[in-house]
């Protein structure tokens, strides 16, 4: 009996002995956590991630051990972290936390990641439905599949849970852009601003919601004050300079807008072949656009855009139709479905007499992008000069189609049946295209050619002397 009592005395002894171990090496594991934390926060990740393994050889069973790593792993290596995450959930299946980094480091990773990502949200939200940057997560992967409903009904569920957060109502406002919607991504917008003035994608979101409303002050006025906030963010200088060029004409800001952006980015191909365009359009400046864009493909010999732009160059502003047609076709390598080279490289072909390859670039264009009226257009001028004049009214008749207000179509109609001899059509047309663009000296010429041909010559010479007066060259037209 002495002895048996001196036995369980013993194991007692040893259990608790046990028992205290455990519990120093749970709190010395909790404790290499915190510490790992610290140091992941000051940027020392690989110091974290060492932190985290030692607490996961004192306590196996730390889930948030486990979860910590995996969040310090997922940057260098999300195969692991996604293998600590699943550890985490496997020890702790309530862990909300862990389904939360699990969804974050499936987003974009695998076949099934987006799917698996909404799962672990969903999870996770269902553990603990008050967690507002969940919906914000997921919300932003709806956004990133398109789904921007859902997307709208998860950033509305993050305001409503916190209706002081600025970035939540950012995000619903890009939801709202994305589906159309531009007075609600405005207002949406608006109130982000309200509660952070200091919010640069607020205001360069609204500044892109005005600009697809053509409000074009107002968006250049929150692309300023994006670029304000932001300090130095060099696409918002890009963004803004293409409003400049595009909208205003005004090439001499768009080129300071480029510039800056340049000077923030030395390496910005986007800004060198940008800037190369405004000095093509608005300057004509060959030898600035030509360094630009040759700078622009030096630094990113991919960029099919760049390439385009400088065969437009060697197109009209040097009448160089072999390197034209060198870049116009490098771009088509490239790219394959960019429709534009298409269309382009045609029109060299037709200036140069090949009327089966325009054709062939041109029917390209249009297969690419069934909507571009430009390639319709240049094939109907083909077949006006192969006096195919039906096919040619067809695809002029086509190009008016996709874009009623298109003045070039439009005037080429009156072009193809003044040819066949429809001079009453020809004359309708070219009235039309007056209506549309009344200072194109060539549509009052061309009128008053149809004028003339029916024997009304008050008219013509009405047209012709309006057509003068508005600068028309007979002899730079031969």
């Amino acid at each position: 009996m002495v002895r048996t009592t001196s036995l369980i005395v013993t194991l007692f002894a040893a259990c608790n002995v046990f028992a205290q171990t455990g519990q120093q090496e749970q709190k010395a594991s909790a404790d290499l956590v915190e510490r790992g934390k610290a140091k992941y926060f000051r940027g020392d990740i690989h110091g974290s991630i060492a932190d985290y393994g030692e607490a996961i050889r004192l306590d196996p069973n730390n889930a948030r051990a486990y979860q910590a790593r995996g969040s310090a792993r997922e940057r260098s290596d999300r195969a692991k972290a996604i293998e600590d995450f699943n550890e985490a959930i496997r020890l702790d299946p309530g862990f909300v936390e862990a389904y939360e980094s699990r969804g974050v480091a499936y987003v974009g990773y695998g076949k099934d990641g987006t799917k698996k990502s909404l799962a672990d949200f969903g999870k996770a939200i269902r553990l603990d439905p008050r967690l507002v940057r969940v919906y914000l997560f997921r919300g932003e992967v709806y956004y990133g599949e398109g789904n921007y409903p859902k997307a709208i009904s998860d950033f509305s569920e993050a305001i409503r849970l916190n209706p002081a957060y600025a970035w939540a109502y950012c995000r619903r406002g890009g939801a709202y852009a994305g589906q159309g919607d531009l007075d609600k991504a405005i207002a949406d917008y608006t109130a982000a601003i309200r509660l952070d003035s200091n919010d640069s994608v607020s205001y360069f979101g609204r500044g892109e919601a005005h600009r697809d409303k053509h409000e074009i002050e107002k968006a250049i006025t929150d692309f300023s004050d994006a670029i304000k906030a932001a300090k130095g963010n060099s696409f918002y200088y890009l963004v803004r300079g293409n409003l400049y060029r595009e909208a205003k004409c005004d090439y001499d800001k768009a080129i300071a807008d480029y510039s800056d952006a340049i000077r923030l980015k030395p390496g910005y191909s986007e800004a060198y072949w940008s800037r190369g365009l405004a000095y093509f359009q608005g300057k004509r400046n060959f030898e600035k656009a030509s360094a630009d864009l040759d700078r622009a493909i030096m630094l990113d010999p991919g960029s099919s855009r760049a390439l385009v732009v400088r065969g437009e160059l060697y197109f009209v502003m040097r009448r160089d139709y072999s390197k034209a047609i060198e870049d116009y076709s490098a771009a088509i390598r490239l790219d394959p479905s960019y429709a534009d080279p298409h269309w382009r490289r045609g029109s060299v072909y037709f200036l140069q007499g090949e009327h089966a390859k325009a054709l062939a670039d041109y029917d390209e264009a249009m297969r690419l992008s069934p909507k571009c009226d430009v390639a319709y257009c240049l094939r109907g001028l083909v077949y006006d000069k192969m006096r195919e004049y039906k096919k040619a009214i067809a695809d002029l008749t086509q190009a008016l189609q996709i874009s009623p207000n298109y003045t070039e179509a439009r005037f080429y109609c009156g072009e193809v049946h003044f040819h066949e001899g429809d001079i009453d059509a020809a004359i309708a047309d070219y009235s039309e295209t007056i209506r549309l663009s009344p200072r194109m000296a060539i549509a009052f010429q061309s009128r008053a050619d149809a004028y003339a041909k029916k024997g009304n010559l008050k008219q013509a010479d009405k047209d012709y002397a309006r057509a003068k007066e508005l600068g028309f060259d007979a002899e730079k037209m031969k």
